[in-house]
């Protein structure tokens, strides 16, 4: 006789920064979002520039649809950050994702 103890998997890189490019895929996105959410009840993107904030913010869109549907709708705050890249002064936008409470 088999047992399965199925036991919620742990993600090492779960409290990694997602970063986020104008070129991510927001499908993609949103499941990796969806998974953290999943995992630990947050997720953390930081997104530089207009086109991977817009990429962001569908990306989040989207994995809010996969988690409404298991009744775990998720919100966001955003920050800004100044950072160095490359040598030089950039800003880029944090986003904080987590799980709504009932």
């Amino acid at each position: 006789m088999q047992h399965n103890d199925a036991q919620p998997q742990s993600d090492p890189n779960a409290n990694e920064i997602i970063r986020v490019r104008s070129n991510t895929d927001p499908t993609l996105l949103a499941g990796a979002v969806a998974k953290r959410i999943r995992l630990t009840g947050t997720a953390h993107l930081r997104a530089i520039g207009a086109a991977a904030i817009s990429q962001a913010v569908k990306g989040i869109t989207i994995a809010n649809d996969y988690l409404v549907e298991e009744d775990m709708p998720i919100a966001y705050t955003s920050s800004f950050q100044d950072l160095i890249v490359a040598g030089e002064e950039r800003t880029a936008l944090n986003f904080m994702v987590f799980q709504l409470t009932k």
